[in-house]
């Protein structure tokens, strides 16, 4: 039996996506191979049911979170992710109109080393510190996307909807 996994995300847009995504290549070279930089909105769990989930999506007209990038941080599990240095209530809000009552706090990140993989790469925190990244970045767009067994995160759909191509 498959396992599929789902999440709705906040990918980046370019030239931000591709600045952080050299950077993932450089030292995550596996988690860049199967989801480029993004922000997770909804976690796998937080779908169901998904029927009320996907008509408070369809029913958005337009989205628009700026986050301003702090810098990386090293996390317990020893892999690397730049938080958000603003104010995080525009991401809260948009979790809390999709989710409900149902909404916890998540704290808006970019994974730059997903702790999985960081095994061996104890040096790769003090290297990731010194890149130049982005200061900002504008999302515009939620993607609901899934996993196949291990395998490339694929876009099902966007929200608003007629959002354009991403991958």
């Amino acid at each position: 039996m498959d396992n599929i996994r789902r999440q709705l995300s906040l990918f980046l847009p370019e030239p931000e996506r591709s600045q952080l995504d050299v950077i993932r290549q450089k030292y995550d070279p596996k988690q860049q191979a199967i989801i480029p930089a993004h922000v997770t909105l909804c976690r796998d769990e937080e779908l169901e049911p998904w029927a009320a989930l996907e008509e408070r999506l369809v029913s958005l007209k337009s989205i628009e979170i700026t986050f301003v990038l702090g810098a990386p941080t090293l996390i317990e599990a020893g892999g690397v992710l730049v938080p958000m240095a603003n104010s995080s209530t525009a991401f809260d809000d948009l979790r809390h109109r999709l989710l409900g009552d149902r909404c916890t706090r998540q704290i808006p990140h970019i994974t730059l080393l997903h702790p999985r993989h960081a095994a061996g790469k104890e040096h790769a925190y003090e290297a990731i510190s010194h890149e130049v990244l982005p200061t900002s970045v504008t999302l515009t767009e939620i993607s609901l996307i899934e996993q196949v067994n291990g395998g490339i995160w694929n876009i099902l759909s966007r929200y608003p909807s007629g959002a354009h191509e991403l991958l």
